[in-house]
């Protein structure tokens, strides 16, 4: 369904009738957070304080001010309702500085969260903040759908109505109707300058009329099945709302278009003693995955491995990673593939991720000595969620046993 600015429609989210004559209050309870521990930590409790951040001028009207979304809950949506509500809030405040907050008597600005049998589709949700009373509208009651259309309160479109989806996505298909995906404002904040990202919680499944034209994504397109924001998701939504608290101010940017004043915060990782390069932390798409590797101060692409072979991806294709003034804590630790066998420990560890694998898991950023031919050469490259590293080198893909971590030090 083609989307309106304010308006827009998509296949979408939540809610059957309620089951309960109770009357439950418009905004999230501990209850509510309990029974959602499905996916929730069990200390988990909304954070609803916020640092300022800096918005920038255009888009300003249509951001919500730092990232503070005041809300209320329809009455009608029952006890199993509310849970996914408060799993979908988690997907988005668990990885970013967005905070929904219950709306207060001085709120003007506000988004209710309503069930809606009748919406088209699965669900719609007004695009950005459009002031006063807006709406999400949700038919599908589940976490995955709910994250979808409060994205869409957010600001965020499709991921297959960016202008450069054609790069991406054969859409050529006989009787398919894909310009209902482009997008007619065709605004910068529709990328970001950031990779496409085929399993963000904002595209769509892939079909027979989105195939994918990059080799193994094949139908892994979309997002998780709990709606947990990918990857590249939570860096657009931190970049688009100018989080600067905690660990969210770091940035992967395109090569061929960052600002030269962004060299002096490259991550740097190690070097190479035979050539004399430094190498600093970049990543790359390849087949699929989005790989963490290196690249030299000159930013002339960025070196991955996968399978065994190193792989060097144009710098058009590729970004590096960037901590503006250095204001994240970045602190590499030390640990190993025993240590960080799982993702829950790499996340216990505040691990930075920095790409991820076709099929959703993320990759973090590591770093390791290896003795290779008689001499220590110092490499960078990515941890996968089973705690190993691998990193490329002089044509190889290496394996690090032991390593150092990218971490956040809050």
């Amino acid at each position: 369904m083609s989307p309106v600015f304010g308006l827009k429609i998509s296949v979408f989210a939540t809610f059957l009738t309620c089951v309960s004559s109770q009357i439950l209050p418009n905004y999230l309870t501990p209850t509510d957070i309990i029974a959602s521990r499905s996916v929730l930590p069990a200390n988990y409790t909304p954070p609803y304080v916020f640092q300022q951040t800096d918005i920038a001028p255009k888009y300003a009207s249509a951001k919500w001010p730092n990232g503070r979304v005041p809300y209320t809950l329809d009455p009608n949506l029952d006890a199993s309702d509310r849970a996914e509500v408060a799993k979908a809030i988690f997907n988005i405040e668990s990885k970013t500085c967005i905070r929904f907050v219950p709306k207060s008597t001085s709120d003007i600005n506000y988004v209710n969260i309503e069930r809606d049998d009748n919406s088209p589709g699965g669900g719609m949700a007004q695009l950005c903040m459009v002031g006063g009373r807006q709406w999400a509208k949700i038919k599908w009651r589940v976490a995955k759908l709910i994250t979808h259309e409060l994205l869409h309160t957010l600001c965020f479109h499709h991921e297959q109505s960016r202008a450069d989806r054609d790069k991406y996505l054969d859409t050529t298909a006989q009787g398919c109707n894909i310009e209902k995906f482009n997008d007619p404002y065709n605004e910068p904040y529709s990328t970001l300058a950031l990779l496409y990202d085929y399993v963000s919680a904002m595209h769509y499944p892939c079909d027979n009329c989105m195939v994918a034209k990059m080799p193994w994504v094949g139908d892994n397109c979309w997002n998780a099945d709990d709606g947990a924001l990918s990857v590249l998701d939570a860096e657009k939504i931190n970049i688009f709302y100018g989080c600067t608290d905690g660990c969210h101010e770091y940035y992967f940017r395109t090569m061929t278009i960052t600002p030269a004043w962004g060299r002096e915060f490259l991550i740097y990782a190690g070097y190479d003693p035979v050539s004399g390069d430094t190498y600093y932390v970049c990543r790359a798409y390849h087949e699929g995955n989005i790989l963490v590797g290196r690249t030299t101060p000159r930013l002339d692409g960025c070196t991955v491995a996968e399978f065994g072979v190193e792989y060097v991806k144009p710098a058009a294709e590729s970004e590096y990673m960037v901590n503006p003034w250095n204001r994240v804590p970045l602190v590499w630790k030390a640990t190993s593939a025993g240590v960080t066998s799982n993702n829950a420990a790499l996340v216990a560890l505040k691990a930075i991720p920095g790409g991820r694998s076709r099929i959703r898991w993320p990759y973090y950023v590591g770093k390791c000595a290896l003795n290779i031919e008689g001499r220590t050469v110092y490499l960078v490259g990515r941890v996968e969620t089973d705690g190993r590293l691998w990193a490329p080198y002089h044509g190889k893909e290496h394996y690090c046993g032991s390593y150092e971590l990218l971490t956040c030090g809050v």
